[in-house]
C-alpha cells in the first residue's frame, strides 16, 4: 500500500513539474513572439523612412512612392520626369542662373554687357520645378507640388 501511495505522490509531483515546465515553455514562447513583433515593428518604422539617407533619383523616387502611394504611381512618374527635367536644365547643370530685376528682366553687367548670373540656391531649384509644374496645364494640386519639392530636396540630399 505504501508503494502505491509513494508511486502516486511521485506521479503527482512529476505531473506538477511537467505542468510548470510547460508553463515556462509557453511564457518563453510568448516572450520570443513579443520580441519578434517588436523587431518587425522597428523594421517597419525604418522602412517608412526609405527616402531618408538617400539622394539622387532613387531618393526622390522613394519619397514620391511613400508620399503619393501606389494608387498615384502615374502622378509620381510624371513628377519624377519634371524633377529630372529640372535637374537637366542648362542653368542647373552650370550651377548658375541669370539674375533678374523686379520685372523679371535679365540684368546685365554695365561694364561687360553680359548677363549677370547668380549661383543656384535650393529656392531657385524649387521655384524652377514649381514653374514647370504650374506650366504643364496646372493639373497638379498644391499637395502634389509640395511632394514634388520635397522629392527634389530628397534628390539633392537636403530633405527637411
Amino acid at each position: 500500500m505504501q508503494q502505491l501511495v509513494s508511486g502516486d505522490q511521485q506521479n503527482a509531483q512529476s505531473t506538477r513539474q511537467n505542468q510548470i515546465d510547460n508553463l515556462m515553455k509557453m511564457f518563453n514562447f510568448q516572450l520570443d513572439t513579443q520580441k519578434e513583433m517588436d523587431s518587425q515593428q522597428n523594421n517597419a518604422a525604418k522602412n517608412n523612412d526609405l527616402f531618408k539617407g538617400t539622394s539622387g533619383p532613387s531618393g526622390a523616387s522613394n519619397y514620391l512612392a511613400q508620399s503619393l502611394g501606389p494608387d498615384r504611381s502615374g502622378t509620381a512618374e510624371q513628377i519624377m520626369k519634371l524633377i529630372n527635367d529640372t535637374m537637366a536644365d542648362p542653368n542647373v547643370v552650370s550651377g548658375r542662373h541669370p539674375q533678374t530685376d523686379a520685372n523679371g528682366n535679365v540684368t546685365t553687367d554695365q561694364i561687360t554687357g553680359k548677363p549677370t548670373t547668380m549661383q543656384n540656391t535650393d529656392q531657385y531649384l524649387e521655384d524652377l520645378l514649381r514653374s514647370k509644374m504650374e506650366g504643364n496645364g496646372g493639373g497638379y494640386s498644391s499637395g502634389d507640388i509640395n511632394s514634388a519639392i520635397n522629392a527634389l530636396l530628397a534628390y539633392l540630399g537636403k530633405l527637411r
